[in-house]
């Protein structure tokens, strides 16, 4: 059997570093475009097999 002892004075601690605020916007700014280029894309490849 396996057992994990978590001490919990320490559980929960950072270790080094800086905890900072994220902006939300900035981090799904980038898979928003890219999902609006799939858009994009698909409609064109639609509309010309449509005319076709």
């Amino acid at each position: 059997m396996i057992r994990a002892v978590i001490d919990p004075m320490t559980s929960g601690t950072a270790i080094g570093g800086v905890v900072m605020p994220t902006n939300k916007l900035e981090i799904v700014t980038p898979f928003a475009a890219i999902a609006g280029l799939i858009v994009t894309i698909s409609a064109v490849v639609v509309a010309k097999k449509i005319r076709d």
